[in-house]
């Protein structure tokens, strides 16, 4: 899938969508990496509260965090250093 839009074209919310969609739906985790750990706090924030009633557990993964990244997760916000350590 390649999504082209404009600044302020939603393409952020598009693709949060298709990755809850997916998480929920097929059971997939799903991984979304940005590059500030401001950025992926207000992120986990926001899908947490989001996610809350449907049973997906979100987690962040940055510098600093508490969370472990052998811990069972639907969705990972992350920076690119965790992203990494996740993949690999």
């Amino acid at each position: 899938l390649v999504y082209c839009a404009p600044t302020s074209g939603g393409k952020t919310l598009v693709s949060e969508i298709l990755m809850l969609r997916r998480a929920a739906t097929l059971r997939k985790r799903g991984i979304l990496v940005l590059p500030y750990v401001s950025i992926v706090v207000e992120k986990v924030r926001h899908l947490t509260e989001l996610c809350h009633r449907t049973g997906l557990s979100v987690k962040g993964f940055y510098g600093g965090s508490l969370e472990n990244i052998r811990d069972p997760f639907d969705v990972a916000i992350c920076t690119i250093e965790k992203a990494n350590a996740l993949v690999n």
